[in-house]
């Protein structure tokens, strides 16, 4: 019975030592995002911007696309290859760092992407119109 014990015991030792050495190459290499959208990413206050990525995997993995454009970390405000930023609510001029996450099975790539905010000259919206001809005093 101590034999069978011993056996077991450097097996499993033996099986934890090759998990701890195994190269980072044995766990498959993590997916490349590369941006579509050429910069400078700049839009006003309260527009949107488009962006656009590619993603590949060197193990031929699927690959999932996560994008997080709120800043509050949570990527799940968008999903799939393209996002529209919205600068609603934004007051110019500003920086904010969105995000894309590309994730396989074991590996996950996050890119950085910074948008200028700009600041946009006010809009006058009048309710009820004004009409120049019978409104002008």
């Amino acid at each position: 019975m101590k034999t069978r014990s011993w056996n077991l015991f450097i097996l499993a030792a033996a099986a934890l030592a090759l998990l701890v050495w195994a190269p980072a190459s044995a766990f498959g290499a993590p997916p490349t995002i590369t941006l579509v959208t050429e910069g400078p990413f700049e839009v006003d206050e309260g527009d949107t911007f488009d962006l656009e990525v590619t993603v590949s995997d060197p193990d031929g993995d699927s690959v999932d696309v996560y994008w997080e454009l709120t800043a509050d970390g949570a990527f799940d405000d968008g999903t799939g290859l393209t996002a529209t930023f919205s600068a609603l609510g934004f007051d110019g001029p500003d920086e904010i760092t969105v995000q894309v996450r590309a994730q396989d099975a074991t590996e996950q790539t996050i890119q950085d992407i910074v948008i200028t905010i700009l600041n946009a000259p006010p809009v006058f919206i009048s309710d009820p119109a004004i009409d120049p001809g019978r409104d002008a005093y």
